[in-house]
């Protein structure tokens, strides 16, 4: 198909319909180029309505623009220029993009300080490829899908940056029962710079002991094959502003359902005997339970041992010192912190802003939240589905 030539009334109708109604219908309707129309407003804006005569255009003339130089000219840069540049090879240094998307990804994020024409001439690549992968949307891998990208973000802020690639994974596929792998939501966080926060170390602090030790029956294997058999329990500390507080926890092994809970302001037996029937009923009243918890004066002394024995549940007790014979449940207490209490600073922490949310939050934990070793259910989703398979 040959070159299709307009006559100069032609060109000026063609700039008037363009000013009456935009270039998308102008291209659409004559079926020109972008170029050639932009060349010739510029022509009518440069040299008049005589520009737009056949033979008076700059190609017909012969007339290019210059080719752009392949090589920087450093001699013609100004000091400041040079300064620019070498700050620039420093910041492209700290990423070292290898694939061409990454280099496409660092001219974006850096554009803002340095000219792109410069980047891309650090990074080896064209400013049209960059254009065209801005223009296609800024995809940071060839399957890059935007909605996934905006979900993965979308419920990342939600949970406050709690949640790494695992937790997020495990969510995105119960909200939208999809089938995620982990490593490509750890593709997308990555890509987006989201990173989790990190949990804060624990505290080592130590209580007294009692003279009531018991034997570790369980010694590390928490495995079970229903509910009402591996049973923990264990106390926490609450910092708060003005107050220490303390949370004690019933918690099932196989579903990894919290119990029951309890709140104190002191270090008094009650609150743990409390928490301990309030769960034992809760769960039904069995003769089953196998119940771990450390060597606090809480549970080694006379009447724990009583009530234990009245309950019909077998006492079983970590070592001293050996945290990981108690780690199934003292492992909640870092999820808990990480997820819930630390996301307040303790100046701002109140006894009322605890008993106000720490339920939610545990109701949040029992019933939403997803778990990689109950199948992506949460702990009471769990427990149902095991009731049901049982019957």
């Amino acid at each position: 198909m040959g070159t299709k030539w307009f006559t100069k009334n032609e060109k000026l109708n063609i700039l008037k319909y363009y000013k009456e109604n935009g270039w998308a219908k102008t291209i659409k309707k004559f079926e020109i180029s972008t170029p050639t129309l932009s060349r010739w407003k510029k022509a009518v804006k440069i040299s008049g309505e005589k520009a737009l005569e056949p033979g008076n255009g700059l190609q017909s003339k012969g007339i290019r623009r210059p080719g752009r130089p392949k090589n920087l000219n450093f001699e013609l840069m100004t000091k400041k220029e040079l300064i620019e540049y070498i700050e620039m090879i420093q910041d492209v240094k700290k990423s070292l993009p290898k694939s061409k998307k990454k280099k496409f990804q660092t001219i974006w994020s850096l554009k803002k300080k340095y000219k792109i024409k410069y980047l891309c001439k650090i990074l080896n690549v064209s400013r049209a490829g960059y254009y065209k992968w801005f223009n296609a949307g800024m995809k940071l891998f060839n399957k890059w899908n935007n909605t996934i990208a905006k979900i993965v973000k979308t419920l990342f802020l939600t949970f406050k940056k709690i949640y790494g690639y695992n937790m997020l994974t495990l969510i995105i596929n119960k909200l939208y029962n999809w089938n995620l792998k982990p490593h490509i939501v750890y593709r997308y966080m990555k890509n987006m710079n989201l990173k989790s926060i990190i949990r804060i170390k624990k505290f080592n602090y130590k209580l007294s002991s009692g003279n009531k030790r018991h034997e570790n029956i369980m010694n590390q294997d928490f495995s079970t094959t229903d509910i009402n058999q591996k049973i923990g329990t264990d106390i926490t500390y609450l910092l708060t502003s003005d107050k220490t507080y303390f949370l004690s926890i019933v918690k099932d092994f196989h579903t990894n359902e919290i119990l029951d809970y309890q709140i104190s302001n002191n270090l008094e037996k009650e609150f743990v005997f409390k928490n301990i029937i309030n769960s034992w009923v809760k769960a039904g009243k069995p003769s089953t339970w196998v119940l771990q918890s450390d060597q606090g004066f809480h549970y080694t002394n006379s009447d724990y041992e009583k009530l234990c024995n009245y309950l019909g549940i077998t006492i079983s007790m970590s070592r001293c010192g050996n945290s990981y014979d108690n780690a199934h449940t003292e492992s909640w207490f870092g999820t808990m912190k990480t997820e819930f209490l630390y996301h307040i600073k303790r100046k701002k922490r109140t006894a009322k802003w605890i008993i106000e949310n720490l339920p939610k939050y545990i109701y949040f934990y029992n019933n939403f939240r997803p778990q990689a070793k109950l199948k992506g259910m949460s702990p009471v989703q769990y427990r149902k589905s095991s009731l049901q398979v049982t019957f």
